[in-house]
This record gives C-alpha cells, structure tokens and sequence, in this order.
C-alpha cells in the first residue's frame, strides 16, 4: 500500500502536466498496469478535480468501440479504501511493516 499511496501524487502530476498540454478538444488517454484504485480512478479524480476548478471544459469520455473493436472494458470503481501499514502495530520485533489497516 505504501508505494501505491506514494505513487497517487506523481501518477497526478503526470495526468495533471499532460491535460493543460492538450489543445481544446484533444484527448488524454490515462492508462496503468495497476489494478489499484489509488493509482487509477483516484488518480482521474483527483486531476479532473483540480483541472476542473481552473477551467471547467475538462471531462471523463467512455472509450470510443470503433478505436479498437472488440476491446474488452469493464466500468472503474468510484469508491476505494485506502491501505496502509500501522507501523505503530508491529507484531513482531523484526516485523518492517507493522499491521495492515485501511481507512
């Protein structure tokens, strides 16, 4: 969970940078290899969230069938707990990470 939590605000960035470099009525097309939300929809959330509040012509498309036919999408989450190691929890004296927990 640590390094998925670290990697939300550089994900955001980078979505952040490439959404004011786009022309009015480009695309950005958002894509990771996690299946984590944190990296993923509250990554979209988050930057649609703060490129919406400086210019409010930002918004969320579904993925258009005939770009690539047959592309298998399934629908993202809006909802996601966020993990974390309590590292004030250690069960053991050697334990690194202490117990896992989300909020």
């Amino acid at each position: 969970p640590r390094t998925s939590n670290e990697l939300h605000s550089l994900q955001l960035k980078i979505l952040s940078r490439a959404m004011e470099l786009i022309k009015k009525g480009g695309v950005v097309c958002y894509s990771t290899c996690s299946l984590n939300p944190i990296e993923d929809e509250a990554v979209v959330s988050a930057a649609l969230r703060e490129m919406n509040e400086k210019d409010s012509s930002y918004e969320l498309l579904d993925w258009p069938e005939k770009l690539l036919p047959g592309f298998k999408k399934r629908p993202g989450v809006d909802t996601w707990k966020v993990g974390f190691y309590d590292e004030n929890n250690l069960e053991k004296e050697d334990d690194d990470f202490g117990s896992l927990s989300f909020y």
